[in-house]
């Protein structure tokens, strides 16, 4: 199994996922769920149902 870590800075992670999971045809995506604060993991939330909606693909988030 191949496993590949990106990391970039952009505008709106959101979209960038999700643009990346349609153009390599991702079968699987997995996120790391850190400790935040409460208004973090609202906004956190938020990105990760996002990409879960729009990405099309499994999601596996891992929370510690």
């Amino acid at each position: 199994m191949t496993i590949k870590t990106k990391f970039a800075l952009v505008e709106n992670i959101s979209h960038w996922v999700i643009d990346y999971v349609k153009d390599h045809k991702t079968d699987l995506l997995v996120v790391d769920y850190p400790k935040l604060s409460q208004e973090e993991i609202t906004l956190f939330d938020d990105i990760i149902n996002h990409i879960h909606h729009r990405s099309h693909c499994h999601l596996l988030t891992m929370k510690s």
